[in-house]
């Protein structure tokens, strides 16, 4: 059983945008082949914070790394990197920012808005989103062990982002049927089912503004702890199935990293690889059968 509590508060995401036209050898196999991917792993990471520090932001917070190459049915945009900041001050800075530059052409179309310019390998799209519901378990869980958040990212329909009284009552209906029509109950379920996982918390976030610009205008965070490289695995292989089978929308799993992001980053491709390795092994034996 789950407890659910409401809560009225805002966080800050910054999310690292890379294009598939930049990435034809997914950013983690490019890290696999690296000798020194290690070295390339921490530079990638500082590359990131230093990104979010030059946007005006903190860099204190949570990091996530992408453990996945992908993230749903639509991917010719990737995250591979996302921070989240919840400072009051940095938000308020932020958000004041925002309000003096309102010069966005309306008439671009919202993936372009997303994607890097010319000549940049990444773009850095930040976005504030106010937390409408967190649920918890019952009995207390003592974090102890590895963590990872799987996200599931939505986008609403064009109707809904402007300001009226009908497309208020809609995102309204949307945000109280979450738990439906995201599909987190079936998800929570099986992950919580695996050996060696614990699911912690999940957040349901909204785009604190419903603008065409927003990366995401719904977000689920769910977040969990593994106790082990397999169990690192089996939460992969059932994200990956959960996509496939009852995803619309964006989900993937990240990392938390921190100042051994270097050392975070090459156990984690180690476990991918070996999901690479034994998924070609199964189909060989299919095959054979």
């Amino acid at each position: 059983m789950v407890k659910r509590r409401q809560a009225k508060k805002l966080r800050l995401f910054s999310f690292w945008v890379e294009h598939e036209d930049d990435c034809l050898t997914p950013w983690l196999k490019r890290a696999w082949s690296r000798s020194h991917s290690r070295k390339k792993a921490k530079s990638d990471v500082e590359e990131f914070l230093k990104e979010v520090e030059n946007s005006g932001v903190r860099s204190e917070g949570l990091c996530m790394w992408n453990c996945e190459v992908s993230g749903g049915n639509d991917i010719s945009l990737m995250y591979p990197a996302i921070h989240i900041n919840s400072l009051n001050q940095d938000i308020h800075d932020w958000l004041a920012k925002e309000n003096r530059s309102q010069d966005i052409d309306e008439d671009i179309p919202i993936k372009d808005q997303l994607l890097p310019e010319e000549g940049e390998r990444r773009k850095l799209v930040p976005g504030t989103y106010c937390i409408v519901e967190s649920l918890y378990p019952s009995q207390e869980i003592v974090t102890t062990s590895e963590q990872l958040t799987v996200l599931l990212g939505f986008r609403t329909t064009d109707d809904n982002c402007v300001d009226t009284e009908e497309a208020d009552e809609e995102r309204s209906e949307e945000a109280r049927s979450w738990r439906e029509w995201t599909g987190i109950g079936t998800l929570y379920q099986k992950l919580n089912m695996l050996f060696g996982v614990e699911v912690f918390r999940v957040d349901f976030m909204e785009s604190h503004i419903p603008d065409h610009s927003a990366v995401f205008h719904y977000i689920v965070l769910l977040s969990l702890q593994v106790h082990d490289s397999p169990s690192l695995i089996s939460v992969l292989d059932t994200v990956a199935r959960f996509r496939v089978r009852n995803m619309s929308g964006y989900v993937t799993v990240y990392k938390s990293v921190n100042e051994d992001a270097a050392e975070t980053s090459s156990s984690l491709g180690e476990a991918l690889k070996k999901i690479a390795d034994e998924k070609t092994e199964a189909k060989k034996k299919f095959l054979k059968s």
